[in-house]
């Protein structure tokens, strides 16, 4: 079986509603209805930021383009 992992997300202010792991990118973003989105680092359970919904979409590509494999 595969590696498990499991941290507390206490910097949402409301419910955590969506998931999405980019494991090459080591990178953990998730979002809920505060309407902000925070990307993790997997590894470390560190956050490595925090946007408004408004950005999100942009800055989440940076993230995984940036540990994507070429």
């Amino acid at each position: 079986m595969g590696t498990q992992a499991s941290f507390v997300l206490l910097e949402h202010t409301d419910h955590v509603t969506t998931l999405a792991a980019a494991p090459a990118a080591g990178v953990l973003a998730t979002g809920g209805l505060s309407s902000q989105l925070f990307l993790w680092d997997i590894q470390t359970a560190t956050r490595l930021q925090q946007v408004g919904l408004a950005a999100s979409s942009s800055i989440l590509k940076q993230q995984l383009r940036a540990g994507a494999e070429p």
